[in-house]
């Protein structure tokens, strides 16, 4: 197995822990959901499922542990259309709250440059090179910027960022607002 082969099997392997993890918490979430809305049966089927995640997590981690002697000191070849390998680029998450006190501080809604050039003054001692490096399909674009608007995605499936706001303007929902404020009072 070649260098590239095998960095590309572990970039996989991380990909897929990646994913399971997301999955766990959506259900995690959903589950929660359904126990405050007192839909019991729906949480009961959600904790299952979580408990399956666990479980799978834990074979994964096992798994892994075999598979990083087989890739040891062979890092991955990136090719134009891979992903970097995890904790190479900051979360998606880790927008979250700088997109939203962004909008607070200009007022609740803005133009996408303006809330990413906050987001950007609130995390650039944050960011890793490959966050600052720019995408392989953009040249002129940092990485951080796309990870920014996926973020801006995410908080508007979560309902934390309104859907039906003009093209091109991100503003924060009541939702957000409440979610900010619960996240300020814990310290984040």
């Amino acid at each position: 197995m070649s260098g590239g082969e095998s960095g590309n099997l572990w970039a996989a392997y991380e990909l897929l822990l990646e994913e399971v993890g997301r999955e766990t918490e959506r259900v995690n979430r959903l589950g929660a959901e359904a126990f405050a809305a007192g839909d019991h049966e729906a949480a009961k089927r959600a904790l299952a499922r979580a408990e399956s995640l666990k479980e799978l997590q834990g074979d994964l981690e096992k798994l892994g542990q075999r598979l990083r002697p087989l890739v040891a000191g062979q890092g991955p070849v990136r090719r134009r259309g891979t992903r970097l390998r995890k904790g190479h680029k900051t979360p998606q998450r880790a927008y979250w709250l700088p997109i939203l006190r962004a909008l607070v501080e200009l007022g609740g809604s803005a133009p996408t440059g303006a809330v990413l050039d906050r987001v950007y003054a609130a995390m650039s001692d944050r960011l890793s090179e490959h966050d600052l490096a720019p995408l392989p399909s953009h040249p002129g674009c940092p990485r951080w910027r796309n990870i920014a608007q996926w973020a801006r995605n995410d908080l508007r499936v979560e309902g934390l960022l309104k859907g039906d706001s003009p093209h091109g303007v991100w503003e924060i929902s009541e939702a957000g607002r409440a979610w900010l404020a619960a996240q300020e009072r814990e310290g984040q």
